[in-house]
């Protein structure tokens, strides 16, 4: 089986995926480096740029699927990950297949604000505007759009882990309880 972590950028999502494949001692993919390789660029603004955001998420969509063909790994999807065309279909088909449990990191959208303000002091690359806003300032916009499809797709939600530590042993028990 396959723990998928999705939510917002800056959710923890690479972090925390990359604690559970460690105490599972099993791989680690984070969808969002899938993607780039797939379209040959080396950050998601560039992919944007070059390629387009429709061409970016069906690159995830496509990475998602060939990752889906292995069992036993943790993969981190980029934050619009679950709305490229197909995506969530993909997911919830290998929930009922019972290749994936599906985990929604959750911190409340304040958190991810000073997140993103203390991780960059300029402009992240792989973390552009998907609004035309800055990115850190739409945060609350695309939390209120993405919220609903990512609670519905989850298994579990993790809200108000207070460290990386707390939400791999939230997100592993999945594994020891499926």
């Amino acid at each position: 089986m396959n723990i998928l972590l999705i939510g917002l950028r800056g959710a923890g999502k690479t972090t925390v995926g990359r604690e559970v494949a460690r105490r599972r001692a099993i791989s680690f993919i984070d969808l969002d480096d899938e993607a780039l390789k797939r379209l040959g660029a080396k950050s998601v603004a560039e992919a944007w740029a070059e390629h387009g955001r429709v061409a970016f998420r069906r690159a995830e969509a496509a990475a998602l699927l060939e990752a889906l063909e292995n069992d036993n790994q943790v993969i981190a999807l980029g934050g619009g990950a679950p709305t490229a065309p197909g995506a969530a279909e993909t997911m919830k088909r290998a929930r009922e297949e019972g290749n994936a449990k599906i985990i929604y990191l959750r911190p409340p959208v304040e958190a991810l604000q000073q997140r993103m303000r203390s991780s960059t002091k300029d402009a992240d690359p792989n973390r552009p505007s998907l609004t035309g806003a800055d990115p850190v300032e739409e945060m609350a916009q695309v939390f209120a759009e993405r919220d609903p499809l990512y609670r519905e797709l989850a298994d579990l939600i993790i809200e108000g882990a207070d460290t990386v530590e707390d939400a791999a042993e939230r997100a592993e028990k999945l594994f020891t309880n499926s």
